[in-house]
């Protein structure tokens, strides 16, 4: 016996129909013919069908009909504990700066002041990475900011002493950049690319188009960064597909106002090839209530999202922590840190500003010294425990949203995906 999968969504995109699937992840172009006997099977899938068979298979493996007896939200839930609790991976997101070059308006990091990490620092974040990796299966490293690449030589002692330690413990290492893609020159690429293997590098593009990007991302001294990041872009993508390298390319765009139309002028400048080697990830600027009052697309990110998956492109979901989704790099388990210069340890960057809610530090012996109970209290957010997120076809996609407001508040901010529900029809 079949039945509808839970987390089926409908949405209206540009006079065109699309169903989703938000615990799946799939994205499916509906024709307006069909669309009443697709709808009529999802209410009835045991009935007699008047569907082609090929349709009913395609609706079946991509998970927007289940077996009768699958209990979706309990698999859910199993996931999500597991992955709260797991030991053998750890995940660090490694800011070993504060300074950027830019000085984009909407960032939550210029709150912060700006700090390098010292020589002595690193000696024992060193130590830090030898105590604890000796028993761990998989390092996650990113390199994070500010502009992570402003430390460049840093960067690059910080992989010679994560490959040695690699050799020695023999564990599983992915790692990645977050940059705004204004410092990755030639020499750069080619380091981290070729010498280095680095898995992923992101790029933010603000808006789509160099105006709006402009407007948005610019130099402390003024001056617009379009040019030279796409050059960067482009470039990135002729060395990864001329040495055949694995590394992908991330291109986070963040939204401000654009239409489905931008983004497609936007992402028809990449070619077949260079489609391959990028994920596109679509998220609304709303860091600042003024940004938030201004910008439309809080509604329909996944929208645009769906738009790139029809033109071909890879989709980079919410962040992947091993074996499992999260909201945020923040929204994990015991394993999953930020380290700041100087080596304070926090859950969120965002939560950098309140002294108080680290999680711990780095002593000078290379130990964590945890804070408990700010830790306890980070991981309690649980989103099986609230009554409406179970209730909510949105939960495999927000997971109960930002772990951080629920800290401070006791309560969960659901507004985006509230205001968003009458793009939905179930």
């Amino acid at each position: 016996m079949l039945k509808q999968s839970f987390y089926n969504v409908w949405e209206s995109v540009d006079e065109k129909l699309f169903l989703m699937n938000t615990y799946t992840k799939s994205v499916c172009e509906i024709d307006e013919k069909y669309s009443s006997s697709i709808r009529r099977f999802l209410a009835d899938p045991n009935s007699n069908q008047e569907l082609p068979p090929e349709f009913v298979s395609a609706l079946c493996s991509n998970g927007f009909v289940v077996e009768d007896n699958v209990n979706e939200v309990k698999i859910l839930e199993y996931a999500y504990s597991a992955s709260m609790h797991r030991t053998d991976i750890m995940q660090i997101v490694l800011l070993q700066t504060l300074i950027c070059n830019c000085s984009c308006n909407y960032c939550f990091q210029h709150k912060d002041k700006e700090a390098d990490m010292s020589t002595d620092m690193f000696e024992i974040f060193k130590k830090f990475l030898q105590v604890n990796l000796q028993d761990k299966r998989k390092l996650t490293l990113t390199f994070f900011g500010g502009e992570p690449l402003i430390k460049w030589s840093l960067i690059k002692d910080t992989y010679e002493w994560v490959y040695k330690l690699k050799n020695m413990y023999h564990f599983e290492l992915e790692t990645s950049v977050i940059t705004n893609g204004y410092l990755l020159n030639h020499e750069v690429l080619d380091i981290l690319i070729n010498k280095y293997s680095i898995n992923i590098v992101q790029v933010t593009i603000d808006g789509l188009g160099k105006v709006k990007h402009d407007t948005l991302k610019r130099l402390k001294d003024g001056s617009g960064t379009y040019d030279v990041i796409y050059a960067n872009l482009k470039n990135m993508m002729k060395i990864i597909i001329e040495n055949k390298s694995n590394t992908k390319i991330v291109i986070r765009l963040n939204l401000f106002n654009n239409t489905v139309n931008e983004l497609e002028a936007f992402l028809s400048q990449f070619n077949d090839d260079e489609k391959q080697i990028i994920e596109v990830l679509c998220r609304p600027i709303f860091s600042t209530d003024a940004f938030c009052e201004k910008n439309t697309n809080i509604l329909n990110s996944e929208l645009f999202t769906a738009k790139a998956k029809l033109m071909g492109f890879k989709i980079s979901d919410t962040v992947k922590i091993p074996g499992f989704y999260k909201y945020c790099e923040g929204d994990g388990g015991l394993n999953i840190f930020h380290i700041y210069p100087d080596l304070s340890i926090w859950k969120c960057g965002s939560d950098k500003s309140i002294e108080s809610d680290k999680i711990g530090h780095i002593n000078d012996d290379g130990y964590m010294v945890c804070n408990l109970v700010n830790l306890v209290n980070y991981l309690d957010h649980n989103p099986f425990k609230d009554d409406k997120c179970l209730s909510c076809i949105r939960l495999p996609v927000c997971y109960g949203g930002c772990p951080l407001n629920y800290l401070k508040y006791g309560k969960r901010f659901c507004h985006v995906m509230e205001r968003s529900v009458y793009h939905m029809l179930t």
